[in-house]
């Protein structure tokens, strides 16, 4: 399991936040405060602020009420839809191209590197069969 993580590259706070939010336990705009801090340091270690993994102001829904809310928090690629920022949820993915507020990237991005993974770990087992004696 530790190397499907380490090849999947992401941060193992999001994941925990990622299942608690699927098991109810950690909800936009409430009460959440054993896990919001988990959001809050990656947003801050990412260099982005605090804010942007505080429960209590990240949209669960989209409309209007999400773009007033980004517009507060300074975030301007989330237009319309709720949830945790895509910057967040990314990490550095993407980032020295410009592309960490896109998910097609992003998706795109690790699936690119997860071939590659692959191919290296597949490749050097398929030749060492080729090359055993009949």
């Amino acid at each position: 399991m530790k190397w499907i993580n380490a090849l999947a590259n992401l941060d193992l706070r999001i994941i925990q936040v990622l299942q608690r939010v699927r098991s109810g336990e950690w909800v936009y705009g409430q009460n959440s405060p054993n896990y919001g801090h988990l959001l809050q340091e990656t947003a801050e270690g990412l260099g982005y602020s605090r804010r942007w993994g505080d429960p209590f102001e990240l949209p669960g829904l989209g409309g209007r009420v999400a773009d007033k809310a980004w517009q507060s928090l300074g975030l301007t690629t989330r237009a319309g839809v709720g949830g945790i920022p895509c910057e967040v949820i990314h990490g550095q993915i993407g980032s020295s191209v410009g592309l960490s507020s896109s998910c097609t990237a992003n998706a795109l991005i690790r699936t690119f590197n997860g071939w590659k993974a692959a191919i290296a770990i597949y490749l050097p087992v398929r030749w060492t069969f080729l090359c055993l004696p009949a």
